[in-house]
């Protein structure tokens, strides 16, 4: 295994402890090839097309030895979308901002939940 592919599987073990209680936010690692992706995701409601909802995407960035960290969130209380890149030195400042992002939206969902 090389020092990208311990990365990826070092922030999964870690993301998957803090979201171990949090119901409807998926945590996949995904291998096609020599690409590796890491996604956490939290489910659309059916029913209910308001509810916040998000995905965050990291995968390896363009520069070597960098990660490219994709924040997608959807539904009311809308947030904008961002595309980082971290450099691989700064393993820490990766898993901060994928943590963030998650702690975003749950800000959302009790914005949302507390507006209804």
């Amino acid at each position: 295994m090389d020092r990208i592919e311990e990365v990826f599987v070092s922030l999964f073990s870690r993301l998957r402890e803090d979201l171990r209680e949090e119901s409807g936010v998926g945590l996949a690692l995904k291998a096609e090839g020599r690409n590796v992706t890491l996604r956490i995701r939290s489910e659309k409601k059916t029913g209910d097309e308001r509810r916040p909802y998000f995905a965050v995407v990291v995968g390896v960035g363009e520069k070597d030895g960098s990660f490219r960290v994709s924040y997608n969130p959807s539904g009311v209380l809308s947030a904008e979308r961002q595309v980082t890149v971290v450099d691989a030195a700064s393993i820490d400042g990766l898993l901060g901002l994928v943590r963030g992002y998650v702690e975003a939206e749950r800000r959302r969902l009790i914005d949302y939940q507390q507006s209804c």
